[in-house]
């Protein structure tokens, strides 16, 4: 009988709202990402799936509390490159990011790009390295977050570009820097940049990926100009607490592939910059252990120090 119970209880799920977890501020690149899929899922469940903006602590804040709900399916939580870095970078995680949660599926991703300021004289990575060398590392590059600082410093020791990072509280106010001349450049997204790009405000100078990128075909990637090591991309992802039984499991990673596959969610994606990127939870779980070897290398290679 109790068996009969957990498998109707399965075929049920979801009976009720769903709150997907985003450990950043509303209005931004991740928001947009999970209202996008959180509408869709909604529609195909025909139930609430409710976004909640939970930022704070370089998303720990967020991810925290996912990590305390219950593993019954119905709190899923949203996650970027940070997710990873986190792991990296802080010695006393409130967390653990392989114990505590359950990959569901990739959703979507998109590369990172070195952008200048319009006032710097640079127009290349070339040019960046020769006028960084020059001013004898008096030029700067602005961090939107410890991710964003792990990034930077991988482009900077790649390239050889002799530079210093600046911390701001985000992709607005550190792109708005580079715009205003306060910084010589950063490392950020399509869709974080394009508003002072679209105001002739930076240049775009590379690609960080290993193809060029379709909202700037034009923009050479890292990997033509011989700094291959520095490829990155940025990517957001679903996970939910850890204990999330298998069928449960299959029913959301099941219902983000077909989300994922609709044409005009595809085409809102691509509009902001980023390209629908569907993964089975078994290929994100191995993606994320790739993640955290990959920056733990990078944390101990360039010497950054655990944040607490």
């Amino acid at each position: 009988m109790l068996l009969l119970g957990t498998g109707v209880q399965a075929q049920g799920f979801p009976d009720r709202a769903v709150r997907m977890i985003v450990p950043f501020p509303p209005g931004g690149g991740s928001d947009i990402i999970a209202r996008i899929v959180a509408r869709r899922l909604s529609d195909k469940w025909k139930v609430p799936v409710v976004v909640d903006n939970k930022p704070g602590a370089d998303t720990q804040i967020g991810n925290s509390l996912l990590a305390r709900a219950a593993p019954d399916g119905y709190t899923v939580g949203l996650i970027s490159p940070t997710f990873a870095t986190s792991k990296a970078l802080y010695a006393n995680l409130p967390y653990d990011v392989v114990k505590d949660f359950t990959p569901v599926a990739m959703i979507a991703s998109t590369p990172v790009i070195v952008a200048v300021s319009s006032a710097v004289p640079a127009v290349s990575v070339k040019e960046l390295v020769d006028l960084s060398r020059r001013t004898a590392g008096k030029l700067n590059y602005s961090a939107s977050s410890t991710t964003s600082l792990i990034f930077g410093e991988l482009f900077r020791s790649a390239a050889g570009v002799d530079a210093q990072p600046v911390p701001y509280k985000g992709s607005g106010p550190s792109v708005t820097a580079v715009a205003a001349g306060e910084v010589a450049f950063t490392l950020d997204t399509f869709g974080a940049m394009k508003p002072m790009l679209d105001a002739k405000r930076i240049r775009l100078i590379a690609v960080a990926s290993r193809e060029r990128f379709f909202s700037v075909p034009h923009v050479p990637t890292l990997g033509e100009l011989g700094i291959a090591d520095a490829v990155m991309d940025s990517y957001w992802a679903m996970i939910a607490p850890a204990g999330v039984r298998a069928d449960v499991l299959a029913r959301l990673s099941g219902a983000l592939k077909e989300v994922l596959a609709m044409p005009d969610v595809q085409q809102q994606l691509e509009s902001g910059g980023n390209v629908s990127a569907y993964s089975s939870p078994e290929e994100l779980g191995r993606f994320l252990d790739s993640e955290f070897s990959r920056y733990e290398r990078v944390v101990k290679t360039h010497g950054i120090k655990p944040v607490n």
